[in-house]
């Protein structure tokens, strides 16, 4: 991309992603891991550069509620 000049190009992406309720109402959790992976070819050239990640990300979210708030 940073030449301009034609190239071949793939790639594929795949994703777990779960999540759970801790505490009804309250807590919940979540968890991802995620793998990308890809191969760029320069047509002038003829070089080739292979690439790949993989990822793993945690959260955690408590609701909040205000005592005027009705449910």
């Amino acid at each position: 991309p940073l030449t301009g000049s034609p190239a071949q190009v793939w790639g594929s992406s795949f994703l777990i992603a779960a999540d759970r309720e801790l505490v009804p109402d309250r807590l919940f959790a979540a968890l991802n891991l995620s793998y990308d992976l890809g191969q760029a070819r320069d047509q002038a050239t003829g070089l080739s550069v292979d690439g790949s990640e993989l990822a793993l990300s945690a959260a955690m979210t408590r609701a909040v509620r205000f005592p005027y708030a009705s449910r």
